[in-house]
């Protein structure tokens, strides 16, 4: 779950749609700063998927007793993580293979480096699923899909609008990336994000720079909820602030920076 605080309470978003939000993202992915995707349907498909394995633990909030708030993706536990990653890459791989691997290769990234035995392990075995998705994928799509700097581009790009959807769910100043793809051929740049001034707690406007979107600016709209209040006492009461929590709808709106 992603919450940040408004004046009107918590606002919780679901990381499924967050996730759907990077996936419109990628419906508009190709403008001057960016070629379209190759191959596009697994792409598109990993990026509007690759939190389904949170559905489950994002179902109703976990009350965090270090804060008396939800946890979120980054406060929950790593056994409850690592579940997720393999339910996100297994639900993926079964739609597509190729997508299965992006996916794979997301989640792994947050681990490699991980000092837990277990993230390890996860990591590990990873690996070898990775190749198991790749040769899957080798059968149905052509060799130049599976290049190199194709599979990295693509797993840049999935990362990008990952983190360019959070930005907008969180209302984030600003954000800047690590030198990632800016094509196949192996250029490489920084995509930043910066809020607009005008933006407001439910009408979140952000300009992105180089803008690899198609349409000039974009709009889309983010389903939440608004708990009335920050922290709680403990489980029950989030639960029942959770059932009479107001659903609203956030507007996104995308800009050239």
């Amino acid at each position: 779950m992603i919450t940040h605080e408004t004046s009107e309470g918590l606002l919780c978003i679901h990381q499924i749609d967050h996730a759907r939000l990077a996936g419109r993202l990628a419906e508009w992915w190709g403008g001057g700063a960016v070629p379209s995707f190759e191959p596009p349907g697994p792409v598109l498909t990993a990026i509007r998927n690759h939190d389904a394995g949170w559905a489950e633990l994002d179902a109703e909030p976990v009350w965090d007793p270090r804060t008396g708030r939800p946890h979120t993706y980054r406060t929950h536990a790593l056994p409850e993580t690592l579940d997720v990653a393999e339910r996100s890459v297994s639900r993926v791989a079964s739609i597509e293979p190729y997508a299965g691997w992006l996916v794979g290769r997301h989640f792994a990234s947050f681990y490699e480096k991980h000092s837990e035995p277990a993230a390890k392990d996860w990591v590990a075995v990873q690996a070898a699923r990775q190749a198991e998705l790749f040769a899957l994928a080798a059968e149905r799509w052509p060799a130049g899909s599976l290049a190199p700097r194709v599979l990295e581009a693509n797993f840049d790009w999935l990362q990008l609008l990952d983190a360019l959807s959070l930005a907008v769910a969180h209302d984030w100043e600003v954000w800047e990336g690590r030198p990632m793809a800016r094509d196949y051929q192996g250029s490489i740049g920084t995509f930043r994000y910066r809020r607009d001034p005008r933006s407001r707690s439910r009408r979140v406007m952000g300009r992105v720079t180089p803008y690899p979107f198609t349409p000039p600016r974009l709009a889309e709209r983010l389903p939440a909820r608004v708990l009335p209040g920050l922290r709680w006492i403990g489980p029950d009461p989030l639960l029942q602030a959770w059932r009479e929590a107001r659903s609203v709808t956030v507007e996104v709106v995308l800009m050239a920076g």
